[in-house]
């Protein structure tokens, strides 16, 4: 398996840690894993790590698919936030074409790109003090 998901904070974060080559149909069943109608409704954050691998292999057809993924599960849950780890040089077009698919179905999904996942965390914590007591 390509990468590890684990749930923190009593399974309100997850953290998805990419250990190998990366595909889109990957990161689509990853979504489908974290997003299962029992999970999505208690999680507040979510972390996707690529900072140990190269930029996924993604589809704009794809990279779509995932972005609408995501809009139904923020439907579920509006008080998630997502942080994506990674060189941003590397996924800067991808970021910014799933940025662009939040932002026309005005969703509102608070997303971020980090270049540290000391970085990210402190972002997770600054918008979610709640789960730092």
């Amino acid at each position: 398996m390509p990468y590890v998901v684990s749930y923190e904070n009593a399974a309100s974060g997850v953290c998805i840690n990419w250990t190998e080559h990366v595909t889109g149909s990957e990161m689509f069943a990853v979504n489908e894993i974290i997003y299962a109608r029992e999970r999505v409704s208690q999680l507040r954050y979510q972390i996707w790590d690529f900072s140990q691998v190269a930029p996924p292999e993604l589809s704009f057809d794809q990279l779509r698919d995932i972005a609408l993924q995501d809009r139904r599960a923020f439907e579920r849950n509006p008080d998630m936030i997502s942080a994506i780890v990674g060189n941003v040089q590397y996924f800067s077009s991808m970021v910014r074409t799933l940025e662009v698919f939040v932002e026309v179905w005005d969703i509102g999904y608070p997303r971020k790109t980090f270049e540290q996942m000391e970085a990210a965390r402190v972002w997770i914590a600054q918008e979610l003090p709640e789960l730092q007591a």
